[in-house]
């Protein structure tokens, strides 16, 4: 992800909080999708989605992990 370090400190923590929402948003997806009872999928097709799933919330918490260590640079999680 870019130099965080370049970012002002409301601009790390809105990028923060939007990963969040979006990794959040990627694990709801996964339950709900995958979780379909009603609907016949085939087996491939379950493990693709399964992977790309995995692939977006490593993705994802890699880029959390990352700002959160600039966050915690800064000394910005008490704020």
């Amino acid at each position: 992800m870019g130099n965080l370090s370049n970012l002002k400190d409301s601009a790390l923590m809105q990028q923060l909080t939007v990963l969040k929402e979006d990794l959040e948003e990627v694990q709801t997806e996964k339950k709900f999708v995958l979780g379909q009872t009603g609907l016949h999928i085939s087996g491939s097709k379950i493990a693709q989605q399964t992977r790309e799933y995995e692939e977006d919330t490593l993705r994802l918490q890699g880029l959390i992990a990352e700002i959160e260590a600039e966050v915690k640079r800064r000394g910005l999680e008490s704020k």
